[in-house]
């Protein structure tokens, strides 16, 4: 049996009210087997999180189909912001595609930001950026040379203050700002209601009325406060049955 059937077992029995210490138990012993001792810095929390955290029914029916991949933090927002700007309204094959022609024209592939500020309009546009983008990296570079931009100020924020902040930055949305938050700075309690995917697998799955989209959203938002503190987790599961098409399977 492999590691994730194993994982998708144990996961099962979490559904099934079974013991936690039983579980444990069984979780040890196949880390050991296995030899996947990394499983004990991010697995088993992902794993028992479900159960303590969450009351939700969809929720937990999607949790006993998927496991998440493990997130890890990023050590510079500057980065990651130039990468999601690359990335924006892209295929992932055509996005890596212009990011990784975009690093090649950096020494260390680094695109430090005075490196990115003197580099000409006609050697990024050669590497596959448009001039809108051209623009939101420089506005992203100019903002990183006059204000604090390291990890340990952007660690020190709020949520809030983190989405005032960066949002000043024209180019950077919310949407932007709120992956950063999750994916980026592991922040646990987000909830960007104005995701798309987000919208659609919570119309699907809570059968929301509504007259418009801010209705929508609004809908939304009392839904998922009963997730808190741990809105992040549940809207990856909610992209997750979005993106790999469980909607097809709850009739």
């Amino acid at each position: 049996m492999t590691l994730t059937v194993w994982l998708m077992q144990i996961r099962h029995l979490l559904t099934l009210d079974s013991n936690l210490d039983t579980i444990y138990f069984i979780f040890k012993k196949v880390v050991t087997s296995t030899k996947s001792y990394h499983l004990f810095s991010f697995s088993l929390p992902n794993l028992f999180a479900m159960k303590q955290t969450f009351s939700d029914a969809h929720i937990l029916m999607i949790s006993k189909k998927v496991v998440l991949p493990q997130l890890q933090k990023t050590e510079d927002v500057y980065w990651y912001l130039l990468e999601a700007i690359v990335s924006q309204q892209l295929s992932v094959k055509a996005a890596d595609t212009i990011w990784k022609r975009f690093l090649q024209l950096y020494p260390q592939a680094y695109p430090a930001p005075q490196l990115l500020l003197q580099t000409e309009t006609e050697l990024l546009r050669a590497a596959g950026l448009s001039q809108q983008k051209i623009s939101y990296l420089r506005n992203v570079a100019i903002f990183a040379t006059q204000n604090d931009i390291s990890i340990a100020y952007i660690d020190s924020l709020s949520d809030d203050d983190i989405l005032k902040y960066l949002t000043a930055i024209k180019g950077v949305g919310k949407w932007t700002v709120e992956m950063l938050l999750i994916f980026g700075l592991l922040r646990e309690d987000v909830f960007p209601y104005d995701d798309l995917a987000i919208q659609q697998a919570m119309e699907y799955y809570y059968k929301i009325e509504y007259q418009n989209k801010k209705g929508l959203i609004v809908e939304m938002i009392k839904i998922a406060n009963s997730w808190q503190p741990h809105r992040s987790l549940a809207t990856r599961y909610l992209w997750a049955a979005r993106n790999q098409n469980y909607f097809k399977e709850k009739k």
